[in-house]
């Protein structure tokens, strides 16, 4: 193999390494697990956009953020 084959390799697969580290990064980001005790409440730039209740939940990566965890347990 010449030095321009082992480079155009290298070159194309770090395209797709990074693209799969980019979408494991906004899967993570996206998913959230709510605790049966617990609902979360989610913020859209500073401002209420819903909240979550137990169970796998969905939500806008990079946009929406978990501001409040709150416990729903009896006292």
């Amino acid at each position: 193999m010449t030095e321009d084959q082992i480079t155009s390799l290298v070159g194309s697969s770090l395209a797709y390494i990074l693209g799969a580290i980019l979408l494991i990064i906004v899967i993570l980001k996206g998913v959230r697990i709510v605790p049966q005790s617990e609902k979360f409440v989610v913020e859209r730039f500073g401002r209420l956009k819903s909240v979550l209740g137990p169970g796998i939940n969905f939500i806008v990566p990079f946009l929406d953020v978990v501001r409040h965890k709150i416990s729903i347990l009896e006292r």
